[in-house]
């Protein structure tokens, strides 16, 4: 098949880009939602957040291109039912819609799986390092504890240390 000008405006009129301003808007909906509840907004995660959303929509409006193909001769398309039309226009492309959702979603997918892991695997880390830095530092307070009363009582003193001074 030839790709010309024609065929990729055609093949970008098939994932409906027009519904993705639509869709940032519910996304930034959702953000100021957070916002209010006080969780602090971090452009990072916004961005990654959304680029997985656009991918899984653009998954979306491919597949249902592609399973709706016999359904939408029957119908006549508008902006918002029917489809894009651009199937029953041009049969050639189905192939195409089908390789682009599978696509967008396995990319959606990985990246949000990707993002996840990042996420949590860094939160653990430095829970990890946390409790390893607090540890080490409890062994040390406990072995200088005969030589350093001082620094045992301003520790545990406020707290008790089971009567063991």
């Amino acid at each position: 098949m030839k790709y010309d000008k024609d065929t990729i405006l055609k093949i970008i009129k098939l994932g409906k880009p027009q519904f993705t301003f639509g869709i940032f808007m519910y996304f930034l909906l959702g953000a100021s939602f957070a916002l209010l509840l006080n969780v602090p907004f971090v452009l990072s995660k916004f961005i990654w957040g959304y680029v997985i959303l656009f991918m899984a929509s653009m998954a979306i409006h491919y597949a249902n291109d592609y399973f709706d193909f016999e359904v939408d001769h029957h119908g006549t398309s508008t902006t918002f039912t029917g489809g894009s039309g651009i199937l029953v226009e041009n049969p050639q492309l189905k192939e195409i819609s089908k390789r682009l959702a599978i696509f967008f979603i396995s990319l959606s997918i990985i990246t949000a799986a990707f993002f996840t892991v990042v996420c949590v695997v860094w939160k653990l880390y430095g829970v990890v390092l946390f409790c390893a830095s607090y540890k080490i530092l409890l062994s040390r307070i406990r072995r200088n504890r005969q030589h350093n009363k001082w620094f045992h009582n301003a520790c545990y003193g406020l707290f008790g240390d089971g009567g063991n001074n």
